[in-house]
């Protein structure tokens, strides 16, 4: 006979979250990366060659493969994964809605720690397309992006119809201010590459507007996600060991 004892029956965990908790945490940490990405930019402007010159950019929100960027992609996986949740639990016309979500802010995520729109997108679009005559679209991969959002506007009209009326609505001033802050500056900042015309000071602030859009737009719709899973009763728990039979 074995002397090994046997396994306790595996006890589900139970995981629960208050909307206004999660993302009113979410909304700080936000706030005060744009204020160290605002202190760090005037300190390095005053104080060049201090010790800590390397800082600025760890905080730096336009900066890759540092907090702000770690962040970001964490929202957004975030984002992704609660959407999964939602697709069982919802009606069976909009399962497919909230998994096609759920992939595509999972991209997102991986986009915003790989950089693909600007490592593969942008040179693939430049090579085939060449460059635009309009300086907004200095960057190529805006384009894609443009209609990429258009495509999936259309292919999401009636999920968002077969939502409670408030719900679609949130969720539409959520990608709004995400696309504005993504898309939006973006543009801008291609007009003024393209033209080689910074206006003075610009620069700090126009990360500023972009990075905190981006990441206020994905927290307004996190927001509203859990209050719209919190309405149809999503709940789950994790159980490891066999299952019962």
């Amino acid at each position: 006979m074995s002397n090994i004892p046997e396994s306790p029956p595996s006890q589900a965990v139970r995981v629960s979250v208050n909307p206004k908790t999660i993302t009113g945490g979410l909304t700080l940490v936000a706030v005060l990366l744009g204020a160290a990405h605002v202190i760090m930019h005037v300190l390095q402007r005053r104080l060049p060659e201090h010790p800590l010159y390397a800082l600025p950019r760890f905080f730096d929100l336009g900066a890759e493969a540092n907090l702000p960027a770690y962040f970001s992609a964490l929202c957004l996986l975030f984002a992704g994964l609660l959407c999964l949740l939602t697709a069982p639990a919802d009606a069976v016309r909009q399962k497919s809605g909230w998994f096609g979500l759920g992939l595509g802010f999972i991209y997102l995520s991986y986009d915003e720690a790989a950089q693909i729109h600007d490592g593969i997108i942008n040179p693939v679009v430049t090579s085939i397309f060449g460059s635009f005559e309009t300086s907004l679209f200095h960057y190529g991969w805006v384009a894609v992006a443009l209609v990429a959002v258009g495509v999936v506007a259309v292919l999401y009209l009636g999920f968002l119809t077969r939502l409670p009326r408030g719900y679609a609505a949130w969720f539409i001033v959520a990608g709004t201010v995400y696309l504005g802050g993504a898309v939006g500056m973006e543009m801008l900042e291609a007009h003024f590459v393209a033209t080689d015309n910074w206006p003075k000071g610009w620069f700090p602030w126009r990360m500023l507007a972009e990075e905190m859009g981006e990441m206020m737009g994905v927290i307004l719709f996190l927001f509203i996600l859990l209050r719209y899973m919190e309405r149809i009763g999503v709940s789950w728990a994790l159980s490891v060991g066999k299952p019962k039979a």
